[in-house]
């Protein structure tokens, strides 16, 4: 259990930086928790893997809800700067422009 923690928090870790993967890492940083948790419990006297994959789950949660909201809040500041104009709705505008 211990080493499952340790690879979904570094693979968490990792994908807590690339921004489409955000949501992915945030649900590894979670499964990294809870695995630790769950390794922790279960053989007290070998934490070393536990706590490794409860650290690393627990920075991929914090960098991912980060990035998540930051790039919301980048969003909407575009939005605003473009007159309220909606960012999907343009994105699919330009998409069809270029298909034609």
């Amino acid at each position: 259990m211990g080493i499952i923690s340790l690879v979904c928090g570094i693979v968490g870790l990792v994908m807590s930086f690339i921004i489409p993967t955000r949501w992915i890492a945030l649900i590894l940083g979670v499964i990294a928790i809870i695995f630790a948790a769950i390794a922790m419990k279960k053989t007290p006297e070998k934490k070393g893997m536990g706590i490794a994959g409860l650290v690393t789950g627990i920075i991929a949660v914090v960098i991912s809800i980060i990035v998540i909201i930051t790039c919301a809040s980048a969003k909407s500041a575009v939005e605003d700067a473009l007159g309220g104009v909606d960012l999907d709705e343009l994105q699919q505008q330009i998409e069809d422009q270029l298909n034609q």
